[in-house]
């Protein structure tokens, strides 16, 4: 069970790159390949955003590792990381690459 448990509570550390750089990447490809600019101009934005907000992250890590809510002791704070991100590309209209 413990073994379980630990796979659950660190599934963020898979579910994190798959769904925020690898279905992004491959969606890319597809939309570079395709005759449409208007799924560019979308994946591209997407690129931009998730680029500030990782560099953002780097830059203020040290801040946050000196604060009271350091990122150890809030164990949830790369689900909502995970979460909003989704969430933003849901909200800016990403096509579904099928």
């Amino acid at each position: 069970m413990s073994r379980f448990w630990t796979l659950v509570t660190q599934l963020h550390i898979l579910s994190g790159p798959v769904l925020m750089l690898l279905y992004p990447l491959y969606a890319s490809v597809v939309a570079i390949e395709s005759t449409s600019k208007l799924d560019d101009e979308q994946w591209l934005a997407y690129w931009i955003i998730y680029s500030f907000l990782t560099l953002m992250e780097m830059v203020l890590q040290p801040v946050l590792e000196w604060s009271v809510l350091a990122l150890d002791d809030f164990p949830l704070f790369f689900s909502f990381q995970l979460q909003d991100l989704l969430r933003l590309r849901d909200r800016m209209g990403f096509l579904v690459v099928t």
